[in-house]
């Protein structure tokens, strides 16, 4: 199975960021060797083994004409340019970073094919989280490196629901008027999480609508909060539906883990906020 373009592109940066400039097959070796290292594709064996052989043959063409692609995509974007600067070797194949684009690799966040390394970023942006969630997370993470991405998306879907079942609990708790609070109940009623979403998110346009939440958690709720839900719970449901065969795309889930971090990050925002003041509308 080819590398995903985004891992491929992610494996590239980690090699940027030793800020080390060289030619362009030397990224394609330092991405295969990479690859290898975090037990993306089995290690090379044989009697002379290669990373890149490594890389099996679907890759073997399919990671050098990536790579290329992306860089020439860097070029346009002003993070690196041909050459290495001296006058013998100013020119293609040759490449180096410019100043923006070390600032780029430096901030470049990490990456689900980095388990370890993106758990531990979640931690430290989430702050740890519901321990429920949390675990769902890992769970996912896992099973996207183990090329299990049906499984990684309803690992995902799961985590997702818990962050909103959080939010909603925090929510009602937080609704002192007793005829607000028992409609919110009533609407809420089932076990579809669809359901208490909506409710949930009706409530929030009106806080929004009467100005009582600022401005990054009214941003939260107009506008994150309904894309990342959606996007990662249609991903869920057709990994996870057993009478409607679909293709999970591995860059779809890559994606919906990327993105969890900081919709986690805000759901949880919201669920502090609710923790301490009062819902009303």
């Amino acid at each position: 199975m080819p590398l995903a373009p985004q891992i491929i592109k992610s494996l590239m940066f980690e090699h940027f960021r030793t800020g080390k400039s060289s030619q362009v097959m030397e990224v394609v070796n330092q991405v295969a060797q990479l690859a290898v290292r975090k037990n993306l594709v089995p290690p090379p064996t044989g009697a002379n083994p290669s990373h890149l052989h490594a890389l099996g043959r679907e890759n073997m063409s399919f990671v050098p004409d990536h790579v290329q692609q992306v860089m020439w995509q860097l070029l346009a974007q002003g993070v690196l340019v041909w050459g290495l600067g001296a006058e013998l070797n100013n020119n293609y194949p040759f490449y180096r970073l410019t100043d923006y684009g070390r600032s780029v690799v430096k901030d470049d966040a990490a990456q689900p094919y980095d388990p370890d390394g993106f758990i531990a970023e979640f931690d430290r942006v989430v702050g740890g989280g519901d321990a429920v969630m949390r675990d769902y997370l890992v769970e996912a993470v896992r099973a996207f490196n183990a090329n299990c991405f049906k499984s990684a998306a309803v690992m995902l879907g799961a985590a997702s629901e818990r962050a909103i079942l959080q939010l909603h609990s925090t929510f009602e708790a937080a609704i002192k008027d007793p005829t607000k609070r028992a409609k919110f109940e009533k609407d809420s009623t089932g076990i579809a999480i669809t359901r208490k979403y909506s409710t949930l998110k009706d409530r929030l346009d009106l806080m929004v609508a009467a100005k009582k939440l600022s401005h990054e958690l009214t941003e939260t709720v107009g506008n994150e909060l309904p894309s990342a839900f959606h996007f990662i719970r249609r991903c869920r449901n057709d990994a996870g539906h057993p009478e409607i065969p679909t293709q999970t795309e591995p860059d779809t889930v890559f994606l919906n883990i990327r993105v969890f971090t900081e919709y986690a990050r805000r759901v949880a925002a919201l669920t502090q906020f609710f923790g301490k003041q009062e819902a009303d509308w």
